[in-house]
């Protein structure tokens, strides 16, 4: 396992991130390129994000506080399934 901030991941833990990434996208209705601009990030980042590739600490910050989540919101959303 990685830590994280002090949050320790496992690899499916990575993994359901990444689906939670999409899954937020979607029921928020926002097209990848909505995200992109929120997050000032290319499309092609935010699709890397949604098939697997790894999405920074720093990055997880900037998407907890662009979408306003609190500590406890954003714990729950990473370990969603």
């Amino acid at each position: 396992m990685k830590e994280e901030k002090g949050l320790r991941l496992s690899v499916s833990t990575k993994r359901r991130r990444n689906m939670n990434i999409k899954k937020f996208r979607e029921r928020n209705l926002l097209s990848k390129t909505d995200l992109a601009k929120k997050l000032n990030v290319s499309i092609t980042a935010v699709s890397k994000w949604e098939s697997g590739h790894p999405i920074s600490p720093k990055m997880l910050r900037i998407f907890k506080y662009v979408f306003g989540m609190n500590t406890e919101q954003f714990d729950n959303f990473l370990r969603e399934e």
